[in-house]
């Protein structure tokens, strides 16, 4: 049972509005790809994981992704997380391509694309997770099963090339067989089914998403984007709105609902889900307040007349509890 499904990041969902929106070429837009980038390959190595997890076929196993929560002043946060009644397994993955080596002072190297770049070392950081789990475990009275991590890499064109390769560490294809081979090890149970279930609706019910607001932190402004509905099919350059529909000039394509995903992108920069006509109108580019009505027509409308806003979070729905907490 998969207790805490995995979802697209906010923050990478506002990276990727940046990476399409940002108009200048400047040191930020050098961060924001970096960042997207390294965002981007932490979300693919977590969904890689997905389709082993749904594979396993043994009962009960609950399954978290991209669990972030707090030990004492601390938090911490895990790619995923198997809780079965024997133990709990955490699973640390890397997106990462080339050849992957480790040296004499157990740093790991990627060698890729001629270059060699030090990483940080899966396994360290899982066992730093385990500590922290632990000690949240402890907290809540819920420490009674072992423990145990791997950390797998995802990416299709990864080698690791380690003489000394421990037996937790290994590429995606390995990983079903490895939470296997733990249950045979581990295959009496130490707890109920429902104990097991409790630990996951505990760590469920404390699990904090990271609410980074990257537009404020970067302060980067609406003017500093290119405004209004990008072409649905070539995707090179923002619609027009002509005779009710919009229209593209660079591919002559027509789209009568090309504002939808503008829209959503609002709300993302944003972090906020109300607008009012005139927020609406100036992010689509429009010059009549009267068509900007009808395209929200269908939209939650708050409050009367020149004060009202219309509720745009329908658009991101699995985001709706986070909009929540950062209005609050």
């Amino acid at each position: 049972m998969n207790l805490l499904p995995l979802q697209k990041p906010l923050e990478l969902l506002q990276l990727e509005v940046l990476i399409k929106r940002y108009r200048k070429r400047d040191q930020y837009y050098e961060q924001i790809q970096d960042y997207y980038h390294r965002e981007l390959a932490g979300y693919l190595g977590e969904k890689a994981l997905q389709y082993y997890f749904a594979l396993l076929r043994y009962e009960p196993v609950f399954t978290l992704f991209d669990l972030r929560a707090k030990a004492f002043t601390h938090y911490f946060q895990i790619d995923a997380l198997l809780i079965t009644r024997q133990f709990l397994l955490i699973v640390e993955s890397k997106h990462t391509k080339g050849v992957i080596t480790e040296n004499d002072a157990k740093q790991m190297i990627q060698h890729v694309d001629g270059k060699t770049k030090s990483l940080q070392h899966p396994l360290h950081q899982a066992d730093i997770q385990r500590r922290q789990l632990k000690t949240f475990l402890m907290n809540h009275q819920l420490d009674q099963l072992p423990i145990y991590t791997c950390a797998t890499f995802t990416h299709p064109e990864v080698i690791i090339d380690m003489p000394n390769q421990p037996n937790n560490l290994f590429t995606h294809h390995y990983l079903l067989q490895f939470i296997y081979d733990l249950l045979e090890e581990n295959h009496t149970p130490i707890i109920s089914s429902k104990q097991a279930q409790t630990i996951g609706q505990c760590l469920v019910a404390n699990h904090t998403p990271r609410n980074r607001h990257l537009a404020k932190d970067w302060n980067i402004k609406e003017n500093d984007l290119i405004l209004g509905p990008f072409c649905s099919r070539c995707s090179k350059v923002v619609m027009k709105r002509e005779h009710g529909t919009w229209f593209c000039q660079a591919c002559q394509h027509y789209d009568k609902h090309a504002h939808t995903d503008a829209l959503r992108d609002l709300l993302i920069f944003h972090q906020y889900p109300e607008f009012s006509n005139q927020d609406v109108k100036g992010w689509l580019s429009l010059d009549s307040s009267h068509v900007c009505k009808r395209l929200l027509a269908n939209y939650d409308r708050i409050g009367e007349k020149r004060l009202s806003k219309y509720n745009l979070s329908k658009l991101v729905p699995e985001l709706e509890h986070q909009f929540r907490r950062i209005k609050s």
